[in-house]
């Protein structure tokens, strides 16, 4: 029999077994496809991430960090709140800067963000022309997010900077023709400058003020238009000389001034540098090096571009000159590859944990099946991934560790399922497609309800959900892949791999369908006495159950609470700030230090270190710092994450107890979008000072807390030395000063004004005029400087006063108003959102007394992850409404519905035990894993009648008996009988509707002759036929149809010699005219033979169920005469022979009579009016009986 036949609709198990040919070959062919797109898919370290950040930066020398926060960053502030994409704004002012941090919506589309940034820099650049004047900028950068795959050092004892610098241009040259390198920066890279210092004291003696000296250098540097001569063939361009050719040509620059000539040498100082004070700096090995930083093409694939890289970077390494090193100090695609490897060591595991709970549950063949469905899950997972352009990343990769345990879920049932069939006496092909039909649309209800359950992180609109949109789309593919091979490929492998059960001895008598009892073992004898004793105490498993929930929801509150957990990299951050006001030189000798102390530690395998900046973004959440001369930060990377964690425990003692005057912060690589500190308040209001007496308190709350450490301010108390200088206004109106006169003085000689450019090849370096180092380091020699004047030269200190005093390093504010942020770290094994939470609670007081318009605010991670559980919690909904229809379709019950969903909390209490057993936290990994689990579906279909007992209904749930439905075929019903009874069969799904009976007769599979005929008359055996709810009728049709050919053809095959018809189809026409003309079963080999015998002689048959059969619907219940002699094909009174079909649906006993009729030569019969006939040889007997029991009536 086909395996399709125990099945209800479309069976695809069974189908698969019909053409399995067809089947290996698409599996081979998707497989083979998948490791090739595996090969293929685009790798990196996260996931593709929109940073919605945009950094304006304007300069304004010379202005206090209030003057700037006033008259720069506020204005621009005010503008860009106009933004309709706008979050929030943050920004910081220092004396001479201004930038200011545009964060958009997370809500907004990335499409828009683009559009955003066109609209800030218009906006802001309509507003221009009412920034002060000499402010430069403001400056754009929406490449904030950028993620440097690789980052190298070069260095060499006796290379300067600037020839590093070279050397790194033909270095950048070659990088950037590598397939996937979008640009290559430099980091630590110090601006060369030419710097003229001239003594104050010999310019005053000789009358020279500084202005004239820098536009005498400028006019002699001068590049400008000198004519052309045009002649009458061509044009010819003069070209005076004069311009700057090298650092000695400057020198030797003859000046003019006040009608006399100096050589500009014989003045000033001419010498060629670097910024000073430095800027930023690289530092490796103890000494200054450049840093090369490369980002990759977006939707690149870094393990590639690693590879290229790798080899590139060795061939540039043979072409740099001898004691010129190029150094790997981070390298993204060695991280993705261990992430990878990880990954693949996870999924062999997998592997060997199923084999082994197989083998021992299932038996080793069992377990096989699954193991071998696992990697051809995976790899048409692939195939789609790199379809949906979905690339590997940690977010991706721990999603498939994820599903790993999930999408065996399915193979497992399916091949449980055929293994229980088989032990039940089943053969493998009937197992398969039983197992199809009892499981697999319980299956997919269940997959497309968990892939449901991440819904709400798919459409999350946050970060956090662009950031992990990944776990949605990879676990719906993996799922519904593993669906797919649970119902083609499994009963596949079942087919050749599952044993059938043999019989015993004893059970020899048994027919061959006999259902083997395999829970009749002493296992499942105990298992029901246990569900038995569950039962008759439910009350008492009830509470028990409902005081477990209680428990764990009192529990959850014991359950530490994360938002991302640390990343496993082995990188180690340890930043330095000191003072406000406190210069680079400073802290770069902290720095140096602080590198001594690291020297030769084994756990380090190398480090590199930042001064006056944070590292550039090698690691895409990293928490970048700005540009500081009071800051730097070491990237540590040690040797393993067990080096990094003892070196971590050995820094916090060294570090407190050896850099005491430095505040420092050793941190960890996070996941998730970045935070920053884990515990963070935010104290914002109107008034600098009140904010910061308010945020006073804040931090003495927080020192409160054991498990806070490290409490600092994110911008201190005003620390920044200044010296005021009070000009007296009279004096210098006499002696025709103004204010600008006095600024423009002061920094040329302090800092430097650049008088003109220096061009060297593709270079314009800056030179600088300015006073020697001893005018430019002691506060005490600013009122002897000599400020010319029309008049004269004159002493600073005659025109006014200077004062000593502080202010402001940096101003921080957020939405425009100052705003302090108190943040601490955390002691190990403590979690941010729980000190956070403490912490909050105590504010409530301190808020109360807050004067209006001022407040305190959560950051850091408590609030990231309130985003973004609050655009989870709004997709919400739209996940309930998808779970709810999915079971609605497949329970089509509310009160089934209602026992999932009540059910399905009831999984927190192992949540919650597992997770304060193993002091593991619940955070953002945990809840998308408990989406998932908390979504499944026990496969199966069951139906209980009323009256049955609890205990019944879990028996029958734990033998897996699905539910089956009837469908019953009644012997002697015509063909449209039948499809008019099916039609009506509210549990079937009518496909046939609309379809003729020839049509439907092909759509079986009918024979050809049977096509032909056009008449599914008789063709279909009576029987009572199970099925699934929802299963095609065409099933049924199909299966009667098959059963009907098999004991036809069994009955022909046993047919008694010399029958007057020649083919079965014949038989199977008389058996049809039997069975509606027998009332009584004993008299079905008579009947048959009284028609066999007029056949013999070509006799008429004379039988009135076929001349009903041929009036069709004219037939009103009654034969009349006129009836008989009305002529149709069906009319045995008025046509010799047989009927053109049968006129019936026969059952097996009237097959037998036809093929075997009666030893009786009796050609008429009557009935006797209770069942049973009268059989005569004659038509005088014949006509005596008619007499009898018809007339006689």
């Amino acid at each position: 029999m086909s395996p399709s036949h125990e099945e209800g609709r479309f069976n695809l198990s069974a189908w698969a077994l019909r053409h399995q040919a067809l089947v290996v070959y698409l599996i081979a062919l998707a497989t083979l496809a998948g490791i090739l797109a595996y090969t293929r898919l685009a790798q990196s370290e996260d996931p593709p991430f929109t940073f919605r950040v945009m950094v304006i930066r304007t300069f304004w020398p010379g202005a206090t960090a209030r003057q700037v926060q006033e008259q720069v960053t506020d204005r621009i502030g005010r503008k860009l709140q106009e933004t309709p994409a706008i979050d929030f704004l943050r920004s910081y002012s220092r004396p001479g800067e201004s930038l200011i941090f545009f964060t958009m919506k997370d809500s907004a589309p990335v499409k828009d963000v683009p559009e955003t940034w066109y609209q800030i820099r218009k906006k802001v650049g309509d507003i221009g022309y009412t920034l002060p004047p000499g402010v430069q900028g403001p400056f754009f950068n929406d490449e904030f997010g950028d993620v440097y795959t690789n980052i190298w050092t070069l260095e060499g004892d006796g290379f300067s900077p600037a020839q590093l610098h070279d050397y790194a241009d033909q270095l950048r040259t070659v990088l950037l023709r590598v397939p996937g390198v979008a640009k290559v920066d430099y980091f630590g890279d110090p601006d060369q400058r030419i710097f003229i210092e001239v003594n104050n004291a010999q310019l005053t003696r000789l009358g020279i003020s500084p202005q004239q000296l820098g536009q005498a250098i400028n006019a002699q540097n001068d590049v400008s238009s000198a004519g052309t001569l045009t002649t009458a063939d061509d044009r010819v361009f003069v070209r005076p000389s004069g311009q700057f050719d090298n650092v000695a040509a400057i020198a030797d620059t003859l000046i003019r001034i006040n009608g006399r000539t100096f050589r500009l040498g014989d003045l000033a100082t001419v010498k060629r540098g670097y910024d000073d004070p430095p800027v930023t700096q690289m530092r490796a090995n103890g000494k200054a090096v450049l840093g090369i930083g490369v980002t990759m093409q977006p939707g690149g694939d870094v393990i590639r571009l690693g590879k290229a890289l790798d080899a590139e970077s060795k061939d540039l390494q043979a072409r740099l000159p001898a004691g010129l090193k190029l150094t790997e100090v981070s390298s993204m695609p060695h991280a993705v590859s261990h992430s990878v490897d990880d990954f693949l060591e996870a999924v062999a595991e997998a592997v060997a944990i199923v084999l082994i709970v197989s083998l021992v549950s299932l038996g080793l063949r069992t377990g096989m099946v699954v193991v071998i469905s696992i990697p051809v899950v995976l790899a048409v997972t692939a195939l789609f991934m790199y379809l949906f352009d979905i690339g590997l990343h940690k977010v991706s990769l721990g999603t498939l560790v994820l599903a790993l345990g999930l999408l065996v879920d399915d193979a497992i049932i399916a091949v449980e399922m055929m293994a229980v069939k088989l032990e039940q006496g089943y053969n493998r092909a009937r197992a398969a497609a039983f197992a199809y039909t009892s499981t697999a649309f319980p299956m997919l209800t269940g997959t497309l309800v968990t892939v449901s359950g991440f819904l709400p992180i798919a459409l999350a609109k946050s970060s956090t959900g662009e950031y992990t949109r990944s776990i949605f789309e990879v676990s719906a593919i993996a799922l519904i892949a593993s669906w797919f091979a649970a119902v083609v490929l499994i009963p596949l492998l079942g087919y050749h791999l599952l044993p059938e059960r043999k019989k015993h001895a004893h059970e020899a008598h048994l027919p061959d369908d006999h259902e083997h009892d395999i829970y009749d073992t002493r296992f499942y004898t105990r298992l029901r006495g246990w569900i038995r004793w569950c039962i008759e105490r439910r009350f008492v498993v009830l509470l028990i159950t409902g005081a477990l929930f209680v428990v764990s929801l009192l529990g959850f509150s014991l359950v530490p609470q994360q938002f991302f957990p640390s990343s496993d990299r082995p990188e180690l951050l340890v930043d330095l700030r000191l003072p406000e006001g406190a210069s680079f030189a400073a802290t770069l000798r902290e720095t140096e230090r602080l590198e001594k102390v690291l020297d030769k530690r084994p756990e380090i395998d190398h480090s590199v270190n930042f001064v006056g900046s944070g590292a550039p973004r090698f690691y895409l959440p990293l928490d970048q710092q700005l540009q500081l001369p009071n800051f730097a930060q070491f990237v540590i990377t040690a040797k393993s994450v067990e080096d990094r964690e003892k070196l971590a425990s050995w820094l916090e003692t060294t570090l407190r107890d050896r850099f005491p005057a430095v505040r420092w912060r050793l941190s960890r690589l996070e996941n998730g979008p970045p935070v920053g500190y884990p515990v963070q308040f935010r104290v914002s209001g109107d008034d600098i000072a009140t904010v910061r007496s308010i945020a006073e308190k804040v931090a003495a709350t927080m020192r409160g807390d054991a498990r806070a450490v490290n409490v600092q301010f994110d911008w201190d108390e005003p620390a920044e030395r200044s010296v005021r200088f009070e000009l007296d206004q009279k004096k210098a109106r006499e002696l025709n000063v103004t204010s600008q006169d006095v600024s423009s003085f002061l920094a040329m000689t302090l800092s430097g004004t650049t008088v003109t450019q220096y061009r060297e090849r593709d270079k314009l370096i800056a030179v600088d005029l300015r006073a020697p180092q001893a005018d430019r380091v002691d506060p005490a020699k600013l009122a002897g400087l000599a400020l010319p004047t029309p008049n004269g030269a004159v002493p600073l200190g005659s025109l006014g006063r200077f004062t000593p005093t502080l202010e402001y390093g940096v101003v921080w504010e957020r939405d425009r108003q100052p705003t302090i942020t108190v943040q601490s770290d955390v002691r190990a094994g403590a979690q941010g959102i729980d000190v956070t939470h403490a912490i909050d609670g105590k504010l409530n007081a301190l808020r109360a007394q807050l004067p209006v318009g001022y407040r305190v605010e959560i950051g850091g991670s408590v609030e990231e992850s309130a985003k973004a559980q609050t655009s989870i919690n709004a997709q919400m909904p739209l996940m309930a409404i998808a779970v709810f229809t999915l079971l609605m379709i497949q329970l089509q019950s509310f009160s089934r519905v209602l026992m999932v969903v009540l059910t399905a909390p009831l999984g927190l209490i192992g949540v919650v035990a597992t997770l304060l057993l193993f002091g593991q936290p619940f955070g953002f990994v945990a809840m998308t894993r408990l989406l998932g689990l908390s979504s499944r579906l026990k496969s199966g279909n069951y139906e209980f009648k009323t009256g049955v007992t609890p205990y019944d209904v879990l028996q029958k749930i734990a033998r897996g008996d699905v539910n089956e439905y009837v469908a019953t075929v009644i012997e002697g019903w015509t063909f449209k009988r039948m499809r008019a009874e099916l039609d009506a069969n509210p549990d079937l799904a009518h496909t046939t509707a609309g379809m003729s009976d020839a049509e439907l007769l092909r759509a079986i599979g009918a024979s050809d002759s049977a096509i032909q005929r056009g008449s599914g008359e008789g063709l279909f055996f009576p029987d009572t036929y199970l099925f699934d709810k929802g299963t095609s009728d065409l099933n049924i049709y199909r299966r009667a149809y098959h059963l009907m050919q098999t004991r036809l053809d069994e009955a022909w095959a046993a047919r008694a010699p010399g029958l007057p018809y020649k083919t079965p189809y014949e038989a199977l026409t008389i058996a049809s005219i039997v069975e509606k003309e027998t009332g009584h079963a004993a008299d079905r080999a008579f009947v048959a033979a009284v028609f066999a015998n007029r056949l013999r002689i070509g006799m008429p048959l004379q039988t009135d169920p076929s001349v009903i059969y041929g009036l069709g619907d004219a037939y009103d219940g009654r034969l009349r005469k006129r009836d008989l002699q009305a002529d149709t094909p069906y009319n045995t009174y008025t046509r010799r022979g047989l009927p053109p079909t049968p006129i019936a649906l026969p059952g097996v006993a009237s097959l037998q009579a036809a093929i075997n009729p009666a030893p009786t030569s009796a050609l008429y019969f009557v009935a006797k009016g209770d069942g049973t006939s009268v059989f005569s040889d004659t038509l005088g007997d014949h006509n005596k009986a008619v007499d009898k029991y018809i007339r006689g009536q």
